[in-house]
């Protein structure tokens, strides 16, 4: 087994480590891994790798290591467990590795759960692995963007189900960001003003998706003259406190989602009990419970299918077909050398040696 760890006190630095390859214990199953997608998203779990337990997802050898988690799509190859066969395809939570053994409980037509004790105890949606029928194929660009369409969808459901407590301007950090995007076109028929936040680099690609009313880099001016909300997918809390003092009680919630510019931080100085980390998990189980959870796969699915359509063309997909170039490709994600308009996908055993 080949696995891609970054240092967790620099996480620009990162080395392919071989390990042993494990046998398949009883219920068990072997997952090759086929494809998984890399975005501004995992560096995110990286600076969050501590305080929000992304490392426990899949724990490194190393205490001083972290494997960072990333979406994508295994085969089955080996299988000791009677309801799992070797063929099947899912689609969940992987490390950037070629291949992983997972222990298969709670399982049902549409998925398992993966109870295997060298999993961290997190949340069971971020160990579930959702079946994909037999000759179904997400497209690259549904795959890559299907796990940060939906917490942005998500977001976008709590929000409306709140009536958006008021607010009429929602602000958007790293606003060229894939998870940014989904939520703009999350919001596309709502009654809501839409302002990007971003780097002056982005500024073209951001106004040129024709997603926001305003786009704004971070330096600018700022005064709330509406109600408003925040969605800070960069992690900069520094930002959200100067657009609250500019006047606090306009600014009625600032969700905090990822961190691509930096480690985050739980609460803002200014309006501390409106400033809040977005727990996706929550929503999804209001919303099954709400509508069912069928009934919630086929919402999901049909929207992230209109989003990667209309996202698709603007988009250069890369594919590496190796661990090893993840040493330089992680280390420029991290370093915000990769165009927002690239999207990468993964395939670890494509390479033939």
């Amino acid at each position: 087994m080949k696995v891609f760890e970054v240092a967790k006190q620099g996480i620009s630095h990162g080395t392919v480590v071989q390990c042993p390859k494990n046998s398949v214990g009883v219920d068990e199953v072997r997952l090759k891994v086929d494809s998984f997608s890399l975005t501004a998203n995992n560096v995110s779990y990286a600076l969050a790798g501590d305080s929000l337990k992304y490392w426990d997802f899949f724990p490194a050898t190393q205490a001083e290591n972290g494997r960072v988690p990333v979406m994508g799509i295994a085969t089955v190859v080996e299988s000791r467990c009677e309801k799992v066969k070797v063929g099947e395809q899912v689609w969940g939570w992987f490390p950037m590795a070629d291949e992983i053994i997972a222990l298969p409980s709670d399982i049902k037509g549409s998925g398992w759960v993966d109870s295997h004790p060298k999993r961290g105890a997190n949340a069971p949606i971020y160990r579930h692995y959702e079946r994909l029928p037999f000759g179904f194929k997400y497209s690259h660009y549904e795959h890559a963007l299907k796990g940060l369409f939906t917490t942005s969808w998500l977001l976008a459901s709590w929000w409306r189900s709140e009536t958006f407590l008021g607010a009429k301007t929602v602000y958007v950090t790293s606003a060229s960001s894939k998870t940014a995007l989904a939520l703009a076109h999350a919001l596309k028929d709502d009654d809501i003003r839409l302002v990007a936040v971003t780097s002056p680099a982005n500024v073209e690609f951001v106004t040129s998706t024709g997603c926001y009313q305003e786009v704004l880099t971070y330096d600018d001016d700022l005064w709330l003259t509406t109600d408003s909300l925040v969605a800070d997918f960069a992690g900069r809390i520094d930002w959200v406190d100067r657009l609250a003092d500019t006047c606090p009680e306009k600014l009625k919630w600032a969700s905090l989602i990822g961190a691509t510019h930096g480690t985050p931080t739980s609460r803002g100085k200014v309006v501390p009990d409106r400033t809040q980390f977005f727990f996706a998990p929550t929503e999804f189980e209001r919303l099954k419970n709400e509508i069912g959870g069928g009934a919630l796969a086929m919402a999901l699915i049909s929207s992230l299918r209109e989003f990667a359509a209309w996202f698709e063309p603007r988009l250069e997909l890369t594919l590496i077909d190796a661990l090893e170039p993840l040493v330089k490709v992680f280390d420029s994600l991290v370093n915000g050398e990769v165009a927002p308009s690239t999207l990468l996908i993964v395939q670890p055993n494509e390479q033939v040696d």
